[in-house]
């Protein structure tokens, strides 16, 4: 994937249970993807992973998020201008599993 841009989003993941990933945008092996001016709330995991990336931009968004994002292996990469905070609890949802009720 090469030079798209994700803009203007707004996503929201409830905490989900019995998986081990509920991510908001994942980019693998990807050049000049920008993701700007958008909102993510994840209970569940973070709102943006990186791997193995060429030249992108992560530029002015809002990531309320339950694991901070992870950029790994990436080169020529731009991360500008975005504001980070700790995603509510669950998100109007459970907070324990339904297989361990509280």
């Amino acid at each position: 994937m090469s030079g798209y841009i994700v803009k203007d989003l707004t996503l929201l993941v409830p905490k989900i249970f019995n998986t081990n990933a509920a991510l908001g945008i994942s980019a693998t092996l990807t050049r000049g993807v920008q993701i700007i001016d958008h909102t993510c709330t994840n209970a569940s995991q973070n709102c943006v992973f990186n791997y193995l990336t060429q030249g992108g931009t992560i530029a002015y968004n809002n990531f309320n998020t339950q694991i901070a994002n992870e950029q790994a292996s990436d080169v020529d990469y731009s991360v500008i201008g975005n504001h980070v905070n700790t995603a509510a609890s669950s998100l109007m949802g459970l907070t324990a599993s339904p297989t361990n009720p509280c």
